[in-house]
């Protein structure tokens, strides 16, 4: 529990609510309560709820749209800070073969901002205008499809360290690699907050821009289910896809509670109703106890685990 000398302090720099459910804050709809959740709407609320955190010793979790999250049943302890802070700025940079810089702020949200860049013949995220995350979240796991990723047009992003200072830090120090970057250290608080991201990205036709985005829609809906998911469960890992390792186990549509493999794609977990973290959980562990006995192959998720299950 949180002391209320403490809950104070949060509420003098932003709204803070108690007991929050997670369920109501994440893609999967489920997951427990945070001890204390707050929504920021600025750069400096995200910098001041981190100092807080700091100097009480406070643990501190900071969420995007939600997606690619499973909250465990038990909640999560400390404070959630909810990553709302958007904006858009053009830099002065332009590259001499046709690219432009923009400096987009971490809780952007992501299909939003590549529909929006599209339609004014900016080429780079059509391949983004489906995933239901925020820039900061798609940066620190570099999200991807198509064959693309966010390494593919990140230049740069701006941090706030751990003693409080704010840096920018290159493409290089980032680290990019499948579904991963070195902000993933963040469960360790060794990592920044991050609070905005520089995308360079290429002038094309704007028709021509929409054209991929909407043909990028198209296959997402024909391969992907509609209900509550998380995205991908697990990597793919070299070879075989690992939704098609699942469907060779035979749990496409297999079924723990409320939670399925989706009979539409094996790689997703949905929530049909009810279901629990728990129940998503077992079903992870039974693909990747199937697919290590059928193939020996061991899955490795994408979706990341918060708070206590």
């Amino acid at each position: 529990m949180i002391g209320g000398g403490l809950v104070a302090e949060l509420e003098r720099v932003a709204d803070v609510r108690l007991n929050e459910p997670m369920s109501a804050h994440t893609t999967f709809g489920v997951g427990g309560p945070a001890d204390a959740f707050v929504e920021a709407a600025s750069q400096e609320q995200l910098g001041c709820m981190a100092a807080l955190c700091r100097e009480h010793g406070l643990p501190l979790t900071i969420i995007g749209a939600g997606s690619n999250l499973l909250v465990g049943d038990g909640g999560v302890r400390g404070l959630v800070l909810h990553n709302r802070v958007r904006g858009v700025a053009a830099l002065d940079e332009r590259g001499n073969n046709g690219t432009r810089c923009f400096r987009v702020m971490s809780g952007m949200l992501l299909a939003r901002l590549a529909r929006s860049l599209s339609r004014v013949g900016l080429s780079g995220l059509e391949w983004a205008a489906g995933i239901p995350g925020t820039v900061g979240g798609a940066v620190v796991c570099n999200a991807g499809a198509f064959g693309v990723d966010m390494a593919h047009v990140v230049v740069g992003v701006d941090g706030l360290m751990p003693d409080g200072s704010t840096q920018r830090i290159g493409p290089a120090a980032l680290c990019f690699g499948y579904r991963a970057s070195a902000l993933l250290a963040s469960a360790s608080g060794s990592a920044p907050v991050l609070l905005a991201v520089m995308l360079r990205l290429s002038e094309a036709a704007p028709e021509e821009a929409l054209r991929r985005v909407e043909e990028y829609a198209r296959r997402r809906r024909s391969t992907q289910p509609v209900q509550p998911s998380a995205g991908s469960v697990f990597k793919n890992p070299p070879g075989e896809p690992a939704g098609a390792l699942i469907e060779q186990a035979e749990l496409k549509g297999y079924r723990v509670g409320g939670a399925q493999f989706s009979p539409k794609h094996a790689n997703f977990i949905v929530n049909r109703g009810g279901a629990t973290a728990a129940d998503v959980r077992a079903l992870i562990q039974e693909a990747q106890e199937r697919v290590w006995v059928r193939s020996g192959v061991m899955l490795d998720c994408e979706v990341q685990f918060v708070g206590e299950f």
